[in-house]
């Protein structure tokens, strides 16, 4: 007989991945959101507690609080997965839209 704990182990995983990528996404949202390094590093401070109380409750919730090793390894994995894939391409698309923007309005003045 199978333990419960181990059939949810596939679900657990994908849940850490995507929860990862998540947080990862708040890391990029907060880089956009300002550019003064004071507030940013403060923002940063409630982004890493915010990514671990959402590491804690995925765990909590889909295997049953018990907190193993891999489930920290694999969910900072996604964020650093994250963050090399997606991260790069939205620092890229943003830094476009901000000079097509910048450009644009600096003409019409």
């Amino acid at each position: 007989m199978i333990l419960y704990e181990t059939l949810s182990q596939g679900t657990l995983l994908f849940v850490l991945l995507a929860s990862g990528f998540a947080c990862g996404f708040l890391f990029d949202f907060i880089k956009l959101l300002t550019k003064n390094k004071i507030f940013q590093n403060i923002l940063d401070f409630f982004a890493v507690i915010i990514s671990f109380v959402v590491l804690f409750l995925v765990v909590l919730l889909f295997s049953y609080g018990q907190m193993r090793l891999w489930h920290i390894l694999v969910f900072l994995a996604s964020v650093m997965l994250q963050r090399a894939t997606c991260g790069h391409l939205l620092a890229k698309l943003t830094s476009v839209c901000y000079n097509f923007f910048h450009k644009k309005f600096k003409k019409g003045k």
